[in-house]
Formats: C-alpha cells, structure tokens, sequence
C-alpha cells in the first residue's frame, strides 16, 4: 500500500488555499472510535477540491445550517425524531456550512454520499473523537454513539428544530406539505438539500445516507486550542474502499 503523504486544507468561505501538515505520526482518534475505524476516512475534507477529484470524490455546499444554540442534533428527520438526543458537544452559535461528499462507486457517473461535514473554522488537526450523545458516557462505544436511519436519509440541525420534527411525525400527511411530510423531503432530498422550517430562523441540511438505512456515527474533529473545527458524519463508502485493500485502484489509497 502507498505511503499517506501529506494533503492541503483549503478554505471554502473565501477561497485561500491553507497549507498545513497532515500527520499520520501526530494522529490521535481520542479514546472513543474503535481501532477497526480508519481515520483517513476523517480527513478527506481537508484536501483540495483538486485532489479529491483524482480519487473520484466531488465536495458540494448543502447550505448555511444555523445553530442558534449551538447544540447540535444528527439523526434520521423521519423515523428517529423524539429519541435521539442533541450531541453532547457544542459549538458556539452561528451559522455554519454544510457540505457533502459523494464518491463514484461506479463508472462512468454513479456516485454516492460519503461523508458530511459541518464546517466550523479553518484550523484542523488530526485529533478526532467519537461524537457521544447527551448523557452518554465516555466509554460509550461507537454503535450506541451513532444514530440509526430508516428513511434512507438523516439531518443536521439546531436541537430547537426537534418540536417541528415530532409534529410533522404526529401530523403526517401524505398529501399535505412539506411541513407535515418530511418523509417527502427525506426521499426528495438527492444528494443534499436545505429544509427550512416554517414560522422559524431554523433550518435543517438533509440529505441521503449512502446505501441507506443503516447506523451511522459522527465525529468531532478538533483544533490546536481544543476547539470543534469540523462534525464530520460517514456513511461507509468510502470504509468500502479500503476493505478492499490492494485490490482497489491505487489512487484512491495515496494522498499527496
């Protein structure tokens, strides 16, 4: 297998490219995500639009997610509203972008969704840890930390935008609108989409989960200073990729 080199951060609000060293000596995945869990999956958002390219990756704004609270809730819009508890850390209130990554699984143009990353500021490292829940505890392991999708879709948003989830669950109409009819937007969502609640400054970032239903877990990507810089959510794909070791296309297990 080819050595991991090093890859280039790149900021997407003004467009800078931020040259920084990716470490895989300097790598710490925190206590939480288990050894089976790679962390070159984490930091494909830190390389160029360029670079992901040549490993069959395409980036894509979803939308501007605001987080009044700063609490943040990932779960399936549908099925999961009501039990599935905002993520323990925070972030500071503000609007943040959402971005997505869908990889080609299969030539000429069938892609998937990868991975989903909430962008908080342009100052990674290579600390991760898995994002726990409210409540949960630190040894919580990485099933229990993830939340389960049956709508073959799930969301980030503002943990205030959970009562219109619950209404929309005990309010659904199959001919009414997308206020009561999340399910049509969760199948209507595509690659990724912005949902905007009625009445509210809130929104919500949906999108579809790779295969589809399944568990999923998110991770906290951390700065120098020990500060959330990216939620980054996976959907398997590209863990796919490198089950298949030496048997899958060299590109797509070199970094440069």
């Amino acid at each position: 297998m080819a050595a991991v080199g090093r890859g280039v951060l790149f900021d997407r609000h003004d467009h800078r490219r931020i040259r920084r060293p990716v470490d895989p000596a300097v790598t710490t995945l925190g206590s939480a995500p288990s050894s089976s869990y790679s962390w070159r999956i984490l930091r494909h958002p830190f390389l160029t639009d360029r670079t992901l390219r040549k490993y069959g990756i395409r980036r894509y704004l979803i939308c501007d997610l605001n987080l009044p609270t700063g609490r943040v809730l990932a779960c399936d819009p549908v099925t999961s509203v009501g039990y599935v508890k905002p993520l323990a850390q925070t972030v500071p209130p503000g609007r943040y972008p959402v971005f997505g990554y869908e990889a080609l699984v299969k030539a000429p143009d069938h892609y998937k969704t990868a991975l989903i990353e909430l962008w908080l500021n342009d100052a990674p490292n290579e600390s991760w840890r898995l994002a726990l829940q409210e409540g949960q505890a630190a040894e919580t392991d990485i099933f229990d930390a993830s939340y389960g999708v049956d709508a073959a879709a799930a969301c980030f948003c503002d943990a205030t935008a959970q009562p219109f989830l619950v209404y929309a669950e005990e309010n659904y109409d199959p001919d009414g609108d997308d206020d009561v009819n999340l399910l049509e937007v969760a199948f209507g969502c595509g690659r990724g989409e912005e949902h905007r609640f009625p009445n509210s400054e809130l929104n919500m970032a949906v999108f579809t989960t790779g295969d589809g239903d399944g568990t999923y877990p998110c991770f906290w990507n951390y700065d120098d200073a020990g500060c959330p810089s990216r939620l980054v959510t996976s959907f398997g794909i590209l863990e796919q990729r490198y089950d298949w070791g030496e048997d899958y296309p060299e590109p797509f297990l070199r970094y440069d």
